[in-house]
């Protein structure tokens, strides 16, 4: 009988790194060495969390634990980044990428922001962290039990920037040259660091479609606790960490749809501990370290909305309702008789939608940051022939497909390609000298480049919208936040 040939697998080349937190050991693979795993922390359940040294753990990765992952691992033992580096002998810039996801989803192993096409074309380091969320990571328990800490992901995040700081030289990485970008809610984290921790830590930051404003008030965050914990039925500290993983995560969510906040369940609050400040009083107030700062939103932010799943977990039918009741009378039949005329073609809800979450608060903060250091902006709108056929065009993190490369097999053509490549020039300038070949921020000026077929200039937001916007509450309560109880809580990521 002849003998059965077994199937040849692929062995990738392996390499071993020795930086002064431990040894750590990454495979080869198309012009990248990729490191997960990397484990830069660990924490008991709503406590601080400790610095660790040598650990990896490249094929147990873990997300924070929370609903819609049921094909990945999840635990509360999810600190950990990964480091994609270009297999060159440069020493390279450094993107480290804060994820998305409202507070509550997410992990550094999601498909679109894998980072080792972004690392050998540009001939950088990226590295993806992941953090707690959720319950987990976004509630103030310390009155159950004052070992607890507020914001344990705020803690979290700055130990995974102090780990890269002294770590990444290791891997090839500049120490002096690092850039934090966030998208979403993790561009509001990225915000939050920005303002929080020392310049040696990192040098840039990008932003891609943030909200900036999101933050509770310290009195917000002990109102949700409390109502969380009723919904709950808890009432002390050792029930609540008696309590499994999942089936927290799984409760908070419900939490979320029952209150009907949706998507804005949970968010950082300002306890006057961890947070002391909100991102954009800080700017404003010029108590900063200037960055270089690169700031993005989309054409189509919110037509995501358009879709039953996502209209029914951002509970948006409440959105506008909430919103347009702290403004005078007659604004929202101004606001929708300004929309239609300027943007005719198009859903009207959509734009307002993406105006009030996301575009409206990303501008005023990139206005006020631009007088503490230079501030560029790109919109964009480019969707490519497939979606512009459907109601979602340039969607709330398509932008992010385009930057990291990690567009579907189907959709890998030339004219995408294309677009790929120009933003990809544009983030390697910034990531190599802080610098964009367009005009910054200044003023009310919003020039912003956009991605469409042809490369060009736009405004981030037309004049006549942002000019309404000005007129708001809707306005001051975001640029101008006193976080006193009795304002009534924001709609965000």
């Amino acid at each position: 009988m002849a003998e059965l040939r077994r199937p040849k697998i692929a062995v990738r080349p392996t390499r071993t790194i020795h930086a002064p937190d431990g040894r750590y050991t990454g495979v080869v693979h198309n012009g990248c060495c990729i490191f997960r795993g990397i484990r830069f922390a660990e924490a008991r359940r709503f406590h601080a969390p400790q610095a660790v040294q040598n650990r990896q753990t490249p094929d147990a990765v873990c997300a924070c634990p929370q609903t819609g992952l049921p094909f990945r691992q999840m635990s509360e033992d999810c600190l950990s980044l990964n480091v994609y580096a270009a297999d060159s002998d440069t020493v390279k810039p450094v993107l480290v990428y804060i994820h998305g996801g409202s507070f509550l989803r997410g992990s550094n192993l999601d498909s679109l922001t894998q980072g080792h096409r972004l690392a050998a074309q540009l001939d950088v380091i990226v590295v993806t962290v992941n953090y707690r969320l959720g319950i987990f990571g976004f509630v103030d328990f310390t009155s159950l039990d004052p070992s607890f800490c507020p914001n344990p992901a705020i803690l979290d995040l700055t130990l995974a920037l102090s780990f890269v700081k002294r770590n990444i030289a290791a891997f090839g990485g500049d120490p002096q040259n690092i850039t934090v970008m966030g998208e979403s809610a993790g561009g509001t984290l990225a915000a939050l660091m920005s303002v929080m921790v020392d310049s040696s830590c990192f040098q840039k930051v990008i932003l891609s479609s943030p909200v900036p404003t999101v933050f509770l008030s310290a009195a917000e965050g002990h109102e949700r606790m409390r109502d969380l914990l009723a919904f709950l039925d808890i009432s002390d500290a050792g029930a609540l960490l008696a309590k499994p993983a999942d089936w927290l995560a799984s409760r908070a969510m419900e939490f979320g749809r029952q209150e009907g906040r949706g998507a804005a369940t949970f968010a950082p609050a300002v306890d006057g501990v961890i947070v002391t400040e909100a991102p954009i009083r800080l700017q404003h107030d010029g108590e900063i370290t200037p960055r270089p700062t690169w700031i993005g939103v989309t054409a189509d932010e919110m037509s995501i909305l358009t879709l039953p799943p996502f209209a029914e977990r951002w509970k948006i039918d409440r959105f506008l309702p909430r919103e347009i009741a702290l403004e005078r009378d007659g604004f929202e039949d101004d606001l929708r008789q300004l929309y239609a005329s300027v943007y005719p073609e198009q859903d009207v809800n959509t734009q307002i939608y993406s105006d009030m979450i996301i575009r409206i608060s990303t501008a005023w903060y990139a206005m006020e940051a631009a007088k503490n250091q230079p501030v560029w902006c790109y919109f964009f709108d480019y969707s490519g022939a497939m979606l512009t056929k459907t109601r979602l065009k340039a969607f709330h993190t398509i932008d992010l497909y385009y930057l990291f490369d990690t567009l579907p097999a189907p959709l890998r053509i030339a004219q995408n390609q294309d677009v790929v490549q120009s933003i990809q020039r544009d983030l390697k300038a910034f990531l190599t000298d802080g610098c964009l070949p367009w005009r910054t921020v200044s003023g009310d000026q919003l020039p912003a480049r956009h991605y469409a077929a042809r490369t060009g200039m736009t405004e981030l937001l037309p004049a006549p919208i942002q000019s309404f916007w000005e007129k708001s509450n809707h306005y001051k309560n975001r640029l101008y936040p006193d976080f006193s109880p009795d304002v009534p809580p924001l709609f965000d990521i």
